[in-house]
């Protein structure tokens, strides 16, 4: 195991995101989605989800659901749903 892979499995790993979100209304308006910037440590359990999911030849969708997953421990569950949308209409 390299010392990458062995300190996020046993200290976490931080993730960098970014998600729009909100609501579809009137620009300027307080509904109006907007960008959110999300930097949050990942606990071990899903860093070691990440290495193994990476390992085992999983595919960029995978390893963002995994992502996801750890994020939603961390954000309400309209910001997980909007994460959710997110991932699935980035461009790859």
């Amino acid at each position: 195991m390299n010392a990458r892979r062995q300190a996020a499995t046993h200290r976490g790993l931080v993730v960098d995101t970014r998600a729009r979100l909100g609501f579809t209304a009137a620009p300027g308006t307080t509904d109006d989605a907007c960008i959110r910037h999300f930097t949050l440590a990942l606990p071990p359990y899903y860093a070691a989800r990440l290495f193994d999911g990476q390992g085992a030849g999983a595919s960029e969708q995978q390893l963002c659901d995994i992502a996801v997953e750890g994020l939603g421990e961390f954000v309400s569950a309209t910001e997980v749903a909007a994460l959710t949308a997110w991932k699935s209409n980035s461009p790859r």
